[in-house]
């Protein structure tokens, strides 16, 4: 049947670096934008090419990863033509009533040709917002004269075949109020963060793996390291932790499948 459950989900998590940190390829004197746009063009067909060959379902990129100019036109163009949902976080975009208010968000680009042998021509993009910047960010964009804008809403997506799921941009992974809402509602959390801290995630996302129990997939920078992947199994419990990629300054495009 085209709309049974799939016995298991295929991600790729696109854990992207550059050779130096955040603030030194986002410009801070341009509302944080990419400096070398078309970069991540080259990096993003990298990962796509691992992703294609593995028949992967979704594929993950880590927060801040894609300038915002290229979403509409080239990511569209890609998700249709590798027949995959691709989600990452956007660089930082200005709020239309102030320029001195910054958002922060990820997307997710659906085409309509995922599970049909067509060509296909079109795909849905939603821009999903971070509720929440952490204190250092927060502190960071304060200092250069801008105001973090809340986001205001958390979208929970449906799939007859992918099952439920949902995204989070880093630091809203820790809300409590955010989890109490996801929980048992969803099969497959997905977080796209730019973290240093890579511990206390790990620690959470097993945490929240027997609270919500869903999968939970973490796609970090590459600078940073530490992208894993739990699923909530009964037993044996070693294999709830499906991947954790470890060490820092690492780019690398694993393909696994989530129950």
């Amino acid at each position: 049947m085209m709309d049974e459950l799939l016995d298991a989900v295929r991600v790729t998590i696109g854990q992207t670096m550059h050779d130096k940190k955040i603030d030194d390829y986002l410009d801070e004197n341009n509302s944080f934008r990419h400096r070398d746009p078309y970069k991540q063009l080259d990096i993003l067909d990298k990962i796509l090419s691992i992703s294609y060959e593995d028949r992967a379902h979704f594929v993950l990129l880590p927060e801040f990863f894609l300038p915002r100019k290229l979403l509409y036109r080239f990511i569209k163009e890609r998700s249709i033509r590798y027949k995959c949902i691709i989600m990452g976080g956007l660089e930082y975009g200005t709020d239309k009533n102030s320029r001195n208010k910054l958002v922060n968000e990820a997307f997710i680009v659906v085409p309509e040709n995922l599970f049909r042998r067509t060509t296909g021509r079109n795909a849905t993009i939603i821009k999903v917002p971070k509720l929440h910047p952490a204190p250092e960010e927060k502190d960071k964009l304060e200092g250069k004269g801008y105001e973090f804008k809340n986001g205001n809403r958390i979208y929970h997506f449906s799939s007859k075949k992918l099952g439920n799921f949902a995204i989070l941009v880093c630091f809203d992974f820790l809300n409590l109020p955010v989890q109490a809402i996801l929980q048992g509602q969803i099969q497959t959390l997905f977080v796209l963060t730019y973290n240093k801290d890579i511990p206390s995630f790990i620690s959470i996302a097993e945490t929240l793996l027997r609270l919500l129990l869903c999968n939970v997939v973490i796609c970090n920078t590459g600078y940073y390291g530490g992208s894993a992947a739990f699923t909530p199994l009964r037993e044996p419990s070693y294999e709830r932790q499906v991947i954790q990629i470890n060490g820092n300054r690492t780019q690398v495009g694993p393909v696994f499948d989530s129950q």
